[in-house]
């Protein structure tokens, strides 16, 4: 007859060592991939060091868990991958905007308007300096406008001389 090892943890047929209580994890927390997967591996070898072997676990289950964490792994990948891809979109738009004068939203709800001087990195995409200093987020824009000319009317060209226009007939 076996009985159910508890952990200090009290997890249930989990020795302490692998750390595991009653916190979850949450996929926005930044882990590094070869953490998460050894954790993952640790409590799979666990599962089955500790298992009843009246009635062990279906092997399928194993694999089921295991194709699930690689698709979690993955999506993991793709999201960092999707989120470097805006911030350099974001990166490029800003550059673009050099010289234009743009109006946004302030952090404090103000409407700010300045010529566009400069183009800053940051950790949310990119930020616009403006011609006064201030800083502005690209996502706050609301509107951008580039020089404006008064429309031009094109001057009639005349000929450099003086000299009439022949008319083909010749008088004489």
């Amino acid at each position: 007859m076996t009985t159910p090892v508890t952990g200090s943890t009290g997890t249930p047929g989990l020795p302490s060592e692998f750390g595991i209580g009653s916190a979850t994890t949450n996929l926005g927390q930044t882990q590094s991939a070869s953490q998460d997967q050894n954790t993952f591996l640790k409590l799979l070898v666990a599962q089955l060091q500790y298992q009843d072997p009246a009635s062990p676990a279906d092997p399928t289950a194993y694999i089921s868990e295991m194709a699930q964490f690689t698709e979690v792994q993955s999506l993991q990948t793709i999201q960092s991958q999707q989120q470097q891809l805006l911030a350099s979109n974001q990166l490029l738009a800003a550059e673009g905007m050099i010289g234009g004068q743009v109006t946004g939203t302030g952090d404090a709800g103000a409407a700010i308007t300045g010529v566009v001087d400069g183009v800053t990195p940051t950790s949310d995409g990119a930020a616009l300096t403006l011609s006064d200093g201030t800083t502005l987020p690209v996502s706050a824009v609301t509107k951008l406008v580039y020089g404006t000319t008064a429309p031009t009317t094109p001057t009639p060209t005349t000929p450099s001389d003086s000299t009439p226009p022949t008319t083909g007939t010749s008088t004489g």
